[in-house]
């Protein structure tokens, strides 16, 4: 099961609580491309963030592959998050001080293994940057950046992807190079959520979740 049941979440501003889910529950299935569409600020990023782990919700459970995340340690989280649940966030998250290459490779920089290198180049080719392997982040455009981010969580290839606006910053062409890859890999048995509201993103989709 991957999921969520009786989900509840709440945010604080100031003197205000703003409560997001009440006794909210949601199933995902297995090798399917879920997108959850809604307006800005009707909770699709919390969501994701919940069915990865990457946030504790209040109330309620989340549950991987018949896991209960609320359940499990530090450590047994961060297994969980960098070898099975991949999440891109909206934001584009990286290491100043390496190379557009190294960050795609972060994860096998970490871990001491740089055979993943080959495998880099030829999704940073795909995304049409494999000229600015070399450069620095803050040499990158927005858009730029946000498909070094893609590449980085493809190269990572777990088995839940969980994907904030994956066209932001991109244009149409590139938005269906990331879609159909996305696409792929549900037909090679991963499962995939993905928040957007963008319509070209929405064609892919197996289930629409409007939130």
């Amino acid at each position: 099961m991957i999921g969520l049941e009786n989900i509840s979440k709440k945010y604080t501003r100031g003197s205000r609580t703003f409560e997001v889910f009440s006794n909210y529950d949601l199933k995902v299935n297995r090798n399917e491309l879920l997108v959850l569409s809604g307006r800005s600020g009707s909770g699709k990023s919390t969501l994701l963030a919940l069915l990865g782990g990457y946030l504790k919700a209040d109330e309620g459970k989340a549950f991987f592959d018949g896991i209960d995340l609320s359940s499990q340690k530090d450590a047994e989280l961060s297994h969980l998050h960098t070898e099975r649940i991949g999440y891109l966030p909206q934001s584009n998250v990286m290491v100043s001080e390496l190379t557009v290459l190294e960050n795609v490779m972060l994860k096998s920089l970490i871990s001491g293994d740089p055979s993943d290198s080959e495998k880099a180049l030829l999704l940073l080719d795909l995304f049409g940057i494999g000229d600015l392997a070399d450069r620095f982040p803050h040499e990158l455009s927005g858009g730029e950046l946000r498909r070094v981010s893609l590449a980085r969580l493809f190269l990572s290839d777990p088995d839940l992807y969980l994907v904030d606006e994956p066209s932001g910053g991109l244009d149409k062409e590139a938005t269906r190079i990331v879609m159909d890859y996305l696409k792929e890999r549900v037909n090679d048995g991963k499962t995939v959520v993905v928040a957007t509201h963008d319509d070209i993103v929405k064609e892919y989709a197996d289930r629409i979740l409007e939130i």
